[in-house]
């Protein structure tokens, strides 16, 4: 069978690296590909692109749908409530807007009556997990990018860690691995702190 896709010839050539292309269906994919030089064999993995940009797609549409249902409620109470409380409906109304232009750190201020505030609450709780979602998604095509670049443990983990601690916002993160003995964690790569705080080995 001769090879025709573009990351599949790289690949066998002892490339390695990402590329965007249309795979034999043709569809547009967007692929990963690497060289194992011990083996001689070149490794593809893809995915089709429209399934990568899917929950991207489908978080801004809930958020551009969700943030126009909170600024048209916040616009309406700002019209029937009294003046005392439009300076809360006014922050939320501005918070659902820039939610909706793709700010995802904003919060919107709590405060005013019992209904102010329980908007206020649902669109804090609604963004914080829009942004955990998109860190998660963002976290993951990173390390499937890493996985195309490197065929070493070594220097994969350092990229995976770095990867996992953005999307959970850690500063500092370890990664140990299953040695010789399956009863003993082996401390692979640390990050944020010193080799020295941590133990080299752990007991299952």
């Amino acid at each position: 069978v001769k090879l025709t896709a573009q990351p599949a010839q790289r690949g066998a050539r002892g490339e390695r690296g990402t590329v965007a292309t249309d795979d034999y269906r043709p569809i547009p994919v967007m692929a990963a590909f690497g060289h194992i030089p011990r083996l001689g064999w070149g490794i593809v993995v893809k995915q089709d692109a429209r399934e990568v940009h899917a929950p991207v797609r489908a978080m801004a549409r809930d958020v551009a749908l969700v943030s126009a249902i909170v600024l048209v409620v916040a616009v309406l109470l700002g019209f029937v409530i009294a003046r005392s409380i439009s300076r809360s409906a006014v922050q939320i109304a501005s918070a659902a807007a820039r939610v909706g232009g793709g700010d995802l750190e904003v919060r919107a201020l709590v405060e005013g009556p019992a209904e102010i505030r329980e908007i206020g609450h649902n669109l804090n709780r609604m963004v914080a997990l829009l942004g955990a979602k998109l860190r998660e998604s963002t976290s993951a095509a990173e390390i499937y990018v890493a996985a195309g670049r490197h065929s070493r443990l070594a220097e994969l983990a350092p990229e995976v860690l770095e990867a996992l601690m953005r999307s959970t916002r850690s500063q500092s993160g370890v990664l140990y691995v299953v040695g010789d003995d399956d009863h003993v964690l082996e401390r692979l790569v640390v990050l944020g702190t010193g080799d020295g705080r941590l133990p080299p080995t752990l007991s299952l």
